[in-house]
């Protein structure tokens, strides 16, 4: 076996789940703002642009624009608003099948998320005290004794068969770091230091 290929019983058991997250993440980042954009021109619509008589198109630096505020320009504003006011004109423009196609995309996202609720605990939260196997209130020692051990298991060096020991090794590192923190911040409170530790 290769560095770069993973037998099937290898595989990690969040490897689909992880890419449910991927998914509910770019289906979030499509579906927010296109939602909101929709319901905005919905909610507060604007006149056609052959109608928009408030638009102002690209004019020279420098150049003053004054508004016309006669009676004629007036009442074709008003028509104009009351035209896109109409929900013929406000569904009008492929704004109909915009509709349909972001129901079928928030639908996708609930499936996603109904099937991340059963998502393993490891991909949910990191907790450093179960990646090193140690209690929780474990003294400097007990933490540093199983950083050595897991560190040397994961060590991408150490092991070579395994192209996730990488991200493990990095993973056992980050949890070292993080199970120390309470430990530092007893310390600084015992010298009478206060730090950031302490919020």
């Amino acid at each position: 076996m290769g560095i770069f290929t993973r037998d099937r019983e290898e595989l990690l058991s969040y490897d689909g789940d992880a890419f449910l997250y991927f998914a509910g993440t770019i289906l979030s980042l499509v579906i927010v703002p296109w939602t909101w954009i929709l319901l905005r021109g919905l909610i507060w619509p604007a006149p056609p642009p052959d109608q928009d008589f408030d638009a102002r198109g690209p004019a020279p630096i420098g150049t003053v624009v004054h508004r016309c505020g006669s009676e004629g320009m007036e009442r074709k504003r008003q028509a104009a608003k009351e035209l896109s006011r109409t929900w013929k004109q406000r569904l009008g423009g492929g704004v109909f099948m915009q509709l349909q196609i972001l129901s079928l995309l928030w639908f996708c996202l609930g499936q996603v998320l109904v099937q991340l609720k059963d998502a393993p605990a490891d991909l949910r939260a990191f907790d450093p005290h179960r990646i090193l196997g140690i209690q929780v209130g474990a003294e400097l020692r007990d933490i540093k004794k199983a950083y050595r051990v897991k560190s040397l298991q994961h060590h991408p060096d150490k092991d070579r068969e395994n192209p996730l020991a990488p991200v493990l090794f990095q993973q056992v590192t980050k949890a070292y770091i993080h199970s120390q923190i309470p430990i530092l911040a007893r310390t600084m409170r015992s010298m009478g230091t206060q730090t950031d530790l302490d919020k």
